[in-house]
């Protein structure tokens, strides 16, 4: 089953909508992106989506880009996502709806805290 992420445009205040499938899914400016941000703050291969549907593992990866890929405010390189964490790629807050289950259980609903 494929991951939803609620991707919010901070300078234009649009929302839409990305659903991760298995395999990785790479993030960027460049046009061959799986995910394409079409932004200056945005580095052309800026990272990727990495999921696991079977382990249920869902994870974000920063390709060195220029300025960095956040979680939950702290700068990662590579990071397992849980709903409700906040993922910051240059002007763009993707909210994750559906992330990684905790002990082969769903992860938490977007606001609660986990377990």
């Amino acid at each position: 089953m494929a991951k939803d992420i609620l991707v919010k445009d901070k300078k234009r205040l649009s929302l839409h909508t990305w659903s991760v499938e298995e395999g990785f899914s790479t993030i960027g400016r460049d046009p061959g992106s799986r995910f394409m941000l079409d932004h200056p703050s945005v580095s052309r291969s800026h990272g990727a989506f990495f999921l696991r549907e079977r382990a249920g593992v869902l994870t974000i990866e920063d390709h060195g880009s220029t300025n960095g890929t956040l979680v939950n405010g702290v700068p990662v390189k590579r990071k397992i996502l849980f709903a409700g964490d906040v993922v910051q790629i240059g002007d763009f807050q993707l909210y994750i709806l559906q992330g990684s289950a905790a002990q082969g259980q769903p992860g938490p609903a977007l606001g609660s805290g986990r377990a």
